[in-house]
Parts: C-alpha cells; sequence; structure tokens
C-alpha cells in the first residue's frame, strides 16, 4: 500500500531523513520470534525488517508484535512470517516530510518502508527519525529568527 501526497511546501523530503537500506537491519523470514527478540534487544531498536532468501524486504516485525505473540502464550520457536506484517505501507524517498507523517498518523503506524520508483525497499522511517528531523527543523528556524533578530537591531 502506497501513501501519495503532495509535496510540502518546505520542500523537506523523506529521503533526508530516513534510515537508509544499507543501514537498515534485516532478519530472515526463517528466523525464530526468540531469535527476533534478542536481535531487537542487542541492537537497541523497535523492529526489523524482515526479507525473503534473495534479500527483498517482505514484512516487518515490532517489539509489540513480538510482545503480542508472546502475551497470547504462542511458542517463541516458530518463525517470524508467521507474526509479521506483510501488507506494509510505503511511501518514496521523494515524497515530503508532511506526507510521511500524515501516513503515520492517519494509519496509527510507527515505521514505514520507503522504496524508490522501482518499488524496491530503499529506507525505513520511524515515527523517531520523524519527530527528530521535525525537532531539528524547529530549532533550525528559532536560530535563524534569533540571528534574524540580532542583525536587525545591530542596524539600529
Amino acid at each position: 500500500v502506497h501513501s501519495q501526497h503532495s509535496e510540502a511546501m518546505d520542500g523537506c523530503k523523506v529521503e533526508s531523513f530516513m534510515t537508509p537500506a544499507a543501514r537498515v537491519r534485516m532478519l530472515p523470514a526463517t528466523a525464530s520470534v526468540a531469535e527476533a527478540a534478542q536481535f531487537l534487544s542487542e541492537q537497541h531498536i523497535s523492529c526489523v525488517v524482515i526479507s525473503d532468501a534473495d534479500g527483498a524486504a517482505i514484512g516487518l516485525i515490532s517489539k509489540s508484535d513480538i510482545c503480542k505473540h508472546v502475551g497470547l502464550g504462542h511458542d517463541v520457536a516458530a518463525p517470524v512470517s508467521g507474526i509479521m506484517s506483510t501488507t506494509l505501507l510505503t511511501v518514496r524517498a521523494e515524497d515530503s516530510r508532511d506526507s510521511c507523517a500524515d501516513a503515520l498518523f492517519t494509519h496509527k503506524l510507527h515505521h514505514l518502508i520507503v522504496v524508490g520508483d522501482d518499488k524496491k525497499f530503499v529506507g525505513l522511517v520511524s515515527a523517531w527519525d520523524f519527530a527528530r528531523q521535525v525537532a531539528v527543523a524547529i530549532r533550525e528556524k528559532r536560530e535563524r529568527t534569533e540571528e534574524e533578530h540580532l542583525a536587525a537591531r545591530a542596524m539600529w
């Protein structure tokens, strides 16, 4: 499922704050739920992309998915392919920051898969990536405003 929105007026694009595919942690679909839980804990991450034998992104599993699975008493030796999310909402690297935020909010998600024009996996965006980007943008705007204010005072 792809989220389609227009570019924001500020021009900030998803590619400027996503985690590139080369840095995204992945596990094979054959990994067990226990292995995924250990991996998430060791890596200090909240989700992992699940890949097929060719390395293509086919799903996503989060700490929440694992907690639900374990909390319901299901077997932790089961493969992650049985509990991973496979209906993944995607955004494009050139989509706007605002469209990304809208997709996260509207669909109540914490992660979005980023795809290229060829629909192949190019990165991942988390709600934290977005929050960090917004915080940086706010800080930069505040600094520019302060600099402009000081420059205006210097002219008087």
